[in-house]
């Protein structure tokens, strides 16, 4: 069935569309085009007895906002357009144009403005006031590739009193009184980039050295062994003394307690929160590499004849 939420977004989108964007919306999803005839790889999804009813900007968007259509467009997208969509959902699901422009600075003004058109012609991204938004519903289908420190909110093992003591880590000696408020403080704590630099210099060597590797490692993080986290000695790590850990790991320990790392022990997977890594670098990811235009190059004949070496040739 379609997301009724999404589709609701998409036909919101879509009437407000001239002519000319409606164009561009069909000729970017092949597939939906197929399907609003009744045929095509994600036809069966939908009712065909309705395929020769008119096109309708609802029709269009209850089509496009299917989930079976989103996952076939997002599989279609370069990974650049891919890596941009994800990045806009780490950030809070909205981008200003001043922050798109930081976190892109690997492209240039032309390139980043062809991913975004692209994105809206898909009706994955839309235009706001303050840059673009995630269309409701794509969040379902694209996976973020980092976490923020925000999502502690959620995690009931992350106690008021541990974001308290993370917060008098970071010096703070009389933290607000709710989670949520702690959590906040955290968060605007770990994006001051002169406190995070901070801290960096206070750490030990090891620990400054574990700090780096990761943040190195970007908003997907690196593998947890590679930092020297023991997953059998992490689970046991509440009943034995610090001074039994290995070098490394005790380095991990000391970044968890500080709060500014999630840790994956049993998915081998360790990363710095987003806050921290755009304070410390001043962006999610490092690299941006723009799709290719494809270069057309002519047959070695203009006969119709296969090459000889094709394994087709004549007998």
């Amino acid at each position: 069935m379609p997301n009724d939420g999404a589709a609701i977004t998409a036909s919101e989108i879509l009437a407000t569309m001239t002519r000319e964007q409606l164009e561009r919306v069909l000729a970017a999803a092949p597939h939906v085009v197929a399907a609003l005839d009744g045929m095509g790889p994600i036809a069966g999804y939908f009712d065909n007895r309705a395929a020769h009813a008119p096109l309708t900007r609802e029709r269009l968007a209850a089509h496009v906002a299917h989930v079976s259509a989103r996952r076939l467009t997002v599989q279609q997208l370069p990974p650049v357009a891919l890596q941009l969509l994800s990045v806009v959902l780490v950030l809070g699901g909205e981008v200003s144009t001043e922050d798109l422009v930081e976190e892109t600075a690997g492209l240039t003004g032309d390139q980043l403005a062809d991913l975004v058109d692209m994105l809206v012609d898909r009706l994955l991204l839309r235009r706001t006031a303050r840059g673009v938004a995630i269309v409701a519903g794509v969040d379902t289908i694209v996976a973020r590739t980092g976490r923020s420190v925000h999502s502690l909110a959620l995690n009931q093992a992350a106690t008021k009193d541990d974001i308290r003591q993370m917060l008098v880590a970071h010096g703070i000696t009389h933290p607000p009184a709710t989670k949520q408020e702690r959590i906040d403080l955290l968060a605007s704590l770990l994006s001051d980039r002169e406190h995070m630099l901070g801290m960096r210099r206070r750490m030990s060597p090891d620990t400054r050295q574990s700090f780096d590797e990761i943040i190195e490692g970007g908003a997907g993080g690196v593998s947890a062994r590679s930092v020297g986290l023991d997953p059998w000695i992490a689970q046991a790590y509440h009943r034995l003394p610090v001074r039994q850990f290995p070098p490394r790991m005790r380095a991990l320990l000391d970044l968890d307690e500080i709060g500014v790392v999630w840790v994956e022990p049993m998915a081998d997977r360790v990363a710095a929160w987003t806050e921290v890594i755009r304070s410390v670098r001043g962006r999610i990811d490092d690299v941006w590499v723009a799709p290719q235009q494809p270069t057309p190059v002519p047959l070695d004949s203009d006969g119709s004849e296969l090459p000889p070496d094709s394994g087709f040739g004549r007998p």
